[in-house]
C-alpha cells in the first residue's frame, strides 16, 4: 500500500460514532458532529439526516446534494427514499430524476408506476413485475392499482399468477387472489390446499389436484401410496415422478420396501438427487456390489466427484478389489472427501497453498476508504455494500489489489468473496483468521478447538458480523434470540436484547458457550456436536443408531438433511484446513472422526 495514505485517526472514529449513536437516538448530532468535515464519513451522516426527513427538496438541490455525496453508496438509499417521496406526492417526473440506478423492487414499481402516470408506460414491463409467484413490497400496491385500472391485470392475469403462487406453495397469496375471482376459484384454491396437506383424503375423491396430493403422499407416507397407485390415472411422466418421490422418502424413512421400489423404477432416474440417495441407500445396507451399481448408474460427472470415488474405493475394498485407484482420484481433491481418501490411502493431503501471491496494491480508492472505515464503525451492511458497490464492473487486478487491502485490513468476509471472484486458493484468503484471538480467548477457556470453532463460524456467517437468517439467528455463529436470552442468563451477561448477539465479543463467547454444551452431550464427538449445530440435538439424537455404533464417515453421508450434511462436511475439512495453517499440525480428519454410539434413552 501507498506510503502516502494515513486512515482517519481514532479519536475522529469515536467522534464520529457518538454523533451517529446521538442520530439513531433523535438526538442532538450536529453539536457532537463539529469538527468531523474532513472524516470520511461526514457525508454518510448528512445523508442519512436526508434519509430521515419525510419531505422532498426541490430537485435542483437533491441533484446537487447526491453529487457531492456520489463517492457513497448510501445515496443509493437516499435515492429510493426520495422517489417513494416523489411518488407519493405525485411528482412523478421528479421521481424518475431521482430514482436509484440499481433498483430493487420496490423501487422499480415506483419506477414503472411513475412512467405509468407520465404516459410512458409499458405493459410488458409492468406485468413482469406483477406475474410473479410470491407478495411483493407494499411499495408495488399504487402500480398494480393503476394497471387493472388500465386493464391489464385482467382475470386470466389474475388466475395466471394464481397458478404461479400455487406452484410455490404460497397458499396466502392464492387465497387473496382468489378473492376477486369468485366462488370457484376460491373452492379450487382450497381443493389444491387440501391435496397437499390431507392428501389421503383427497385421494378418495381424486380431481384436478390427484398429481398434487399423490406426491404430497409419497412424501409424507409412501407405504400408503402403495394402496391409491392402481386407481389413479395419471400421465406416464407425472407417474414416474411420483414413484420416484416415493422410492426417495422411503430411502431418507429408512422403510423396509425401499429396495423394491428402487428395483422396480426406470432408469435413468429424473427427480433430482434421488441417484445419489440410491447409492446411499446401498451404503445403507452395507451392500458393496448395490454401492458399485448404483454409483455406476449415476451421471458420469456425478460418479467422477471425490465423493463417490472415496465410496467406490470403500465398495472394491469391501469385496476384495484393489480400491487404491478409486481413492487415488479422490485424494487429489482438497475436500472432505479428498482428505479421508488421502487417510485411507496413507498419503499427504492435497493442500492449497499458504504462500500469498505478492500483489502491487495501490492507495485504496475514497470509496474504499468510506467502505473502510464503515466497517471499522460496525456499519457492516453499509460497509459490504458500499465495497461491492466499488468493485462492480471491475477487472481481476482491480479486484485482486482490492482482495488484498481486505486481507491486509483484516475483513475476512470480502477476503473470501474475492478469493472466489480472482481464483485466489491460498489459504490465507481462502480461510482467514482474523478471528483467532477472540475465537481462542473463549475456546481456551471452554477447552474447545480453536480451527473447528474458526470452521464453523466460517460456515455459519463469512464472518459477516451482521448476518442474519431467514429464521431469525443472528451475528457471526448464528445465534437465535431465545438462546441468546437462556446463554446469557447462564453465563451472568445482562440480556440487553437481540441487537447484542450482533456484537463479536458476545457472539463468540455465546456460540462458544453452546458448542460447549453440545460437546458434553455427545461425548466429546465434534462430528455429532457439529451437526447438532446446525440441525439441533434432538433432530441429531434421532439420527444416531438404535444400538451398536456406526462409521462416523458412513453417518456424516447419511444424513437426511442436504443442508445439515454439506454443512457437517464443510465444517470438518475446514477444521483441519486452519488446524494445520494457525498451528502448523499435520492432524488427519479421520482423527477427527469418532464413531457414532447409539442415541441416550430419552
Amino acid at each position: 500500500m501507498g506510503a502516502s495514505h494515513a486512515f482517519a485517526n481514532i479519536d475522529l472514529r469515536a467522534q464520529f460514532a457518538q454523533a451517529w449513536q446521538a442520530l439513531e437516538r433523535g438526538e442532538d448530532w450536529q453539536t457532537l458532529a463539529q469538527g468531523l468535515e474532513q472524516y470520511p464519513l461526514w457525508n454518510e451522516l448528512a445523508i442519512e439526516v436526508a434519509r430521515r426527513d419525510p419531505t422532498l427538496p426541490p430537485t435542483s438541490e437533491a441533484l446537487a446534494f447526491l453529487q457531492r455525496v456520489r463517492d457513497h453508496h448510501s445515496s443509493e438509499r437516499l435515492r429510493a427514499h426520495w422517489l417513494g417521496a416523489a411518488v407519493e406526492a405525485e411528482r412523478w417526473q421528479d421521481g424518475l430524476t431521482l430514482a436509484p440506478k440499481n433498483p430493487g423492487i420496490s423501487a422499480r414499481c415506483q419506477i414503472e408506476r411513475s412512467r405509468l402516470a407520465l404516459g410512458q408506460g409499458n405493459e410488458a414491463r409492468a406485468l413482469a413485475l406483477y406475474l410473479h409467484p410470491r407478495s411483493r413490497p407494499d411499495a408495488c400496491d399504487g402500480l398494480f392499482q393503476a394497471m387493472a385500472e388500465r386493464g391489464w391485470i385482467t382475470a386470466w392475469i389474475k388466475r395466471k399468477r394464481l397458478d404461479l403462487a400455487l406452484g410455490a406453495g404460497q397458499i396466502g397469496l392464492a387465497r387473496a387472489l382468489a378473492k376477486d375471482l369468485g366462488p370457484r376459484n376460491q373452492a379450487r384454491i382450497e381443493r389444491w390446499h387440501r391435496a397437499r396437506t390431507d392428501p389421503a383424503s383427497y385421494l378418495a375423491t381424486p380431481g384436478e389436484f390427484t398429481a398434487v396430493a399423490a406426491e404430497a403422499l409419497a412424501k409424507r407416507d409412501p407405504e400408503a401410496l402403495d394402496t391409491w397407485l392402481a386407481q389413479l390415472s395419471l400421465p406416464a411422466k407425472v407417474r414416474q415422478r411420483v414413484l420416484e418421490t416415493q422410492a426417495l422418502h422411503a430411502i431418507l424413512d429408512r422403510h423396509p420396501k425401499t429396495s423394491g421400489y428402487l428395483t422396480a423404477l426406470a432408469r435413468p432416474f429424473e427427480l433430482p438427487g434421488l441417484a445419489e440417495w440410491s447409492v446411499r441407500h446401498a451404503l445403507l445396507l452395507n451392500d458393496p456390489q448395490g454401492t458399485l451399481l448404483a454409483i455406476d448408474e449415476l451421471p458420469s460427472t456425478l460418479a467422477k466427484q471425490p465423493r463417490w470415488q472415496f465410496w467406490r474405493g470403500w465398495a472394491l475394498d469391501a469385496l476384495g478389489r484393489d480400491p487404491n485407484d478409486a481413492l487415488a482420484q479422490a485424494a487429489r481433491s482438497n475436500s472432505f472427501y479428498g482428505f479421508l481418501a488421502a487417510d485411507r490411502l496413507g498419503r499427504g493431503y492435497a493442500l492449497p497453498s499458504k504462500v500469498v501471491k505478492n500483489v502491487a496494491v495501490s492507495d485504496p480508492t475514497p470509496g474504499q476508504l468510506i467502505a473502510r472505515e464503515l466497517w471499522m464503525q460496525g456499519l457492516v451492511g453499509r460497509a459490504r455494500a458500499q465495497w461491492r458497490a466499488e468493485l462492480r464492473g471491475q477487472d481481476r487486478d482491480a479486484l485482486s489489489q482490492a482482495t488484498e487491502l481486505a486481507r491486509q485490513w483484516g475483513w475476512d468476509s470480502e477476503v473470501i468473496r474475492g478469493a472466489v471472484n480472482t481464483g485466489q486458493r491460498a489459504l490465507a484468503y481462502t480461510h482467514p483468521a482474523s478471528l483467532k484471538p477472540l475465537v481462542g480467548e473463549h475456546a481456551g477457556t471452554n477447552g474447545v478447538d480453536t480451527p473447528w470453532v474458526l470452521a464453523l463460524t466460517r460456515s455459519e456467517s463469512l464472518f459477516q458480523s451482521d448476518v442474519r437468517s431467514g429464521a431469525g439467528a443472528l451475528g457471526l455463529m448464528q445465534i437465535m434470540p431465545a438462546t441468546g436470552r437462556g446463554l446469557a442468563k447462564q453465563l451472568a451477561t445482562g440480556w440487553r436484547g437481540n441487537a447484542m448477539l450482533l456484537e463479536p465479543d458476545i457472539n463468540i463467547r455465546f456460540g462458544v458457550s453452546y458448542l460447549t454444551g453440545l460437546m458434553q452431550r455427545f461425548g466429546g464427538n465434534q462430528l455429532l456436536a457439529t451437526a447438532a449445530y446446525n440441525a439441533g440435538p434432538n433432530q441429531v439424537e434421532r439420527w444416531r443408531p438404535a444400538a451398536g455404533q456406526t462409521d462416523p464417515v458412513l453417518w456424516a453421508e447419511t444424513i437426511p438433511f442436504k443442508e445439515t450434511r454439506g454443512y457437517v462436511q464443510k465444517v470438518m475439512h475446514a477444521a483441519v484446513l486452519y488446524q494445520r495453517q494457525l498451528a502448523g499440525d499435520q492432524g488427519r480428519l479421520s482423527d477427527r472422526m469418532r464413531p457414532i454410539e447409539a442415541r441416550t434413552a430419552p
